[in-house]
């Protein structure tokens, strides 16, 4: 490893001499050699030139099969995946690593790769729901935690009114698989290779409650029964001593009426005396008998807070789950495993049984002291809001600081464009290093994700092909209503009638579409033969309204031109009266004046003038200025 370092050293001092000038590589090798071993210069000048590779390079690219660069692109893939809570198998590690490659490895390769990696480790992981495991959402828990806070000092709750209640399902006869002492040959024969237990699945409910002063609340157990009413057998182990809770329901289960009646009869009883006048918070989980309003309205008439927890976070943030029940389980199975092995398998676990062995779990499991660990580990009691947040929060790797001056590996485009222009300007081996380095990580960059990609394709296609089954008896035969096992030849036979349904069912469809389509292109016909229709009533209608027009125009011309005529008429005639008046007056003025002024033209005038007065309907009468009437001589009558 020294000799490595001491040869490293020897190239970084060859790099720094510049083209057309040559390393002096006997002079390096010689300063870089040391009292324990000798650089050679043969050895040094091909190192330099990339000739020959050192002997860890050598195994990684034909022992390894990964080179060094790939392996830290496949750890970097690993914890990536780890960040998002998907931490891969040993699998699909080696899967990955196949796909950087391109061959097939060994069984042993994985376990050789984590050895060569202290930063990587395998385990046994807890399954849990995915529901759980998308749950885990900071902000979520942060708002649980602030309510937490408000409800302790706005009431100023101390710790001995902090209670949890949850609930635990029991089957009778099933324990927890532990490891087991036998004989060499025993287990090599083949015979021993199980465990026998009784089996029994009937189903006993547990409602417990604990506080964060480290007590707890007597249990309360709902056994499967016809009736709510228990039998004697269940509870004749029953000591004066013991304190519990019992009860009774069809299936085992709880219900919203058996939780009301915890509250109302178990947890106000051995709670309200402790806490006084002070307010209890109790911590629960979102089922909906714990919320409804005839629990909440019931708490908050008895001075009970209800703090319910996030959703599927109950793994996280609830004592009773994070610390209490795996004890309890486990303390029972061995109870349990104690008596299948105490009776010789002769002896199977009942009812009447089964509190001796709960309450020995119980007085092991629940514990002061784990009682005290299960609040301090959600980080409720000591308050600690951060306690759970940091353990669920990703943060981000920490970047590496590059000294000044040093060469960054491109990652990306741009960087690696803008890598060349700067090699080319001033070509280095370390530079050229960088650039092959840079190439190996964006390989295993491609390979890994061609494969995440095709896994990605492969289970999107196997979610989009969801297809409501039919049953496989299709060919037309009779069921008989009995059991039935079908051979490969039926299920064949019955797909191939399934793909001629398909296949007539299909065409049917695309008839109907055809139908579909030509009854909508008929429809859109129609309508365009409705459309051109009105459009053609239209144009007739606009060119009645314009004759109509035109008419009453003309009516309109007519009537003024028939008004002008009459106007003009009418003028004429008023001149022709008028014409006549002009006349009269003349004449009267004539006839007014003395008789010897007359001249022969005014004779003529009056003659005229009787002529005129003739013709009229009416003749005038004239008076003198006494007023009497002048009657004209008969000749001026003529």
């Amino acid at each position: 490893m020294e000799k490595e370092k001491a040869i490293q050293a020897a190239i970084l001092v060859c790099n720094l001499v510049e083209p057309p000038f040559k390393p002096n590589y006997t002079e390096i090798a010689r300063n870089h050699s040391t009292d324990d071993f000798t650089i050679n210069r043969t050895t040094l000048s091909k190192r330099h030139r990339m000739k020959t590779t050192s002997h860890q390079e050598y195994i990684s690219e034909v022992s390894r099969a990964l080179t060094n660069t790939q392996e830290e692109e496949l750890v970097r893939c690993i914890k990536r995946y780890s960040a998002r809570n998907i931490h891969p198998t040993t699998k699909m590690v080696q899967n990955f690593a196949e796909e950087i490659c391109g061959f097939e490895l060994s069984k042993n390769w994985v376990g050789r790769f984590l050895d060569r990696h202290m930063d990587l480790r395998t385990g046994y992981l807890r399954n849990i729901e995915n529901a759980r495991s998308k749950a885990e959402f900071v902000p979520s828990f942060i708002l649980f935690y602030e309510l937490l806070v408000y409800a302790l000092e706005t009431y100023n709750i101390t710790m001995e009114n902090i209670y949890n209640w949850d609930e635990k399902g029991f089957m009778m006869g099933i324990s927890h698989s532990t490891k087991r002492v036998m004989s060499k040959e025993a287990y090599t024969s083949g015979r021993n290779r199980q465990a026998s237990q009784d089996g029994s699945r009937e189903f006993i409910t547990l409602l417990a409650c604990i506080c964060a002063d480290g007590t707890y609340i007597p249990p309360a157990l709902i056994y499967t029964g016809n009736g709510h009413d228990l039998l004697d057998t269940w509870i004749r182990d029953l000591q004066d001593e013991d304190i519990a809770h019992f009860g009774s329901s069809e299936n085992g289960w709880s219900s919203h009426e058996f939780r009301m009646t915890w509250l109302r009869d178990i947890f106000n009883r051995y709670t309200k005396e402790k806490a006084s006048r002070s307010r209890r918070l109790l911590i629960v989980d979102g089922h909906s008998s714990h919320v409804n309003m005839t629990f909440l309205n019931w708490a908050h008439n008895e001075r009970i807070i209800i703090l319910v927890l996030p959703p599927h976070s109950t793994h996280r943030l609830q004592p009773l789950d994070v610390v209490m029940f795996l004890p309890l389980s486990q303390f029972y199975s061995q109870e349990l495993q104690k008596l299948m092995a105490e009776g010789l398998g002769f002896v199977t676990p009942t009812k009447r049984m089964f509190f001796t062995l709960f309450k020995r779990a119980w007085n092991k499991a629940f514990t002061e002291k784990n009682i005290n660990s299960a609040f301090l580990k959600t980080g409720i009691w000591p308050l600690n809001t951060r306690l759970v947040v940091d353990v669920i929060s990703h943060r981000p790797p920490t970047p590496r600081q590059y000294e000044r001056g040093e060469l960054k590996t491109p990652k990306t485009s741009k960087a690696i464009r803008r890598f060349q222009r700067e090699f080319r300007l001033e070509p280095t081996n370390a530079k050229r290093d960088k650039l092959f380095k840079a190439n190996e990580e964006l390989s295993a960059q491609v390979s890994i994700l061609t494969s995440k990609a095709r896994g990605l394709e492969d289970a999107l296609k196997q979610k989009g092909e969801k297809k409501r089954g039919r049953p496989l008896n299709l060919i037309g035969e009779e069921s008989t209503g009995s059991a039935q096992l079908f051979s490969p030849g039926r299920i064949r036979k019955a797909q191939e009638f399934q793909a001629l349904q398909d296949a007539e069912k299909e065409k049917e469809r695309d008839a109907i579409a055809t139908r579909k389509v030509t009854a909508i292109q008929k429809k859109k016909d129609i309508e365009r033969e409705k459309e051109d229709k009105r459009i053609q009533r239209q144009i007739e209608r606009d060119a009645r309204e314009e004759r109509k027009q035109n008419e009453a125009i003309q009516k309109v011309a007519k009537k003024l031109e028939l008004a002008e005529d009459r106007a003009r008429k009418k003028e004429a005639k008023r001149e022709s009266i008028n014409a006549r008046k002009r006349k009269k007056e003349e004449l009267y003025t004539l006839l007014q004046s003395p008789k010897k002024a007359r001249t022969s033209y005014q004779i003529k005038a009056r003659k005229e003038v009787v002529e005129v007065e003739e013709d009229d309907a009416e003749i005038p009468v004239i008076k003198t200025e006494r007023g009497r009437q002048i009657q004209l001589p008969r000749r001026f009558k003529k």
